[in-house]
């Protein structure tokens, strides 16, 4: 187990039910602020997560630039990238997902992992609603859930599934 403290003087006195644990060999306490800085772009990351709102801008911001000055153009540059965004949108839940790629010097938003899985997320949403609807209109019009799934091309299981959760509502 990793206990990650920004600096010593946040740690806690150990309590006596974990003072054993905690002594052992099988915690390791890292303090942030006595890292050495041979990994300042992974050791900012970590940081990030502990900043303020008011700092965690400034501060993705030039972890951006470390990620695109330092690593390859790869897919491991755009991950990191798309990690540090992933923190800041956590961490300013009130601001637009546009908003902060704005901020962050994001020009295209949709080619971050984190704007494709949250599109796509909703897409799928959208379908299996629609789906939903289609049952239960067809249902409304006489048809049997046999027939529905016929006419759909879905399991049966499945149309019952939603037939009942409707009935339920």
């Amino acid at each position: 187990m990793v206990v990650i403290y920004p600096n010593r003087s946040i740690e806690r006195e150990q309590s006596h039910q974990f003072r054993e644990l905690l002594n052992s060999d099988r915690v390791t306490r890292v303090y942030l602020d006595e890292l050495e800085s041979e990994n300042r772009l992974g050791v900012g990351i970590i940081k990030l997560v502990l900043e303020s709102e008011s700092e965690a801008i400034a501060s993705a911001i030039n972890l951006i630039e470390q990620a695109e000055q330092t690593l390859p153009p790869e897919s491991i540059q755009r991950d990191i990238i798309d990690i540090i965004e992933t923190i800041v949108i956590y961490k300013l839940p009130q601001i637009s997902r546009e908003e902060i790629a704005q901020m962050l010097g994001l020009t295209d938003l949709k080619q971050t992992r984190f704007y494709q899985e949250a599109f796509a997320d909703g897409r799928q949403e959208g379908l299996q609603q629609e789906r939903i609807n289609i049952v239960v209109r067809l249902a409304n019009l006489g048809n049997s859930a046999i027939r529905i799934a016929e006419m759909l091309g879905l399991p049966l299981e499945e149309i019952q599934q939603i037939l009942s959760s409707r009935a339920d509502n």
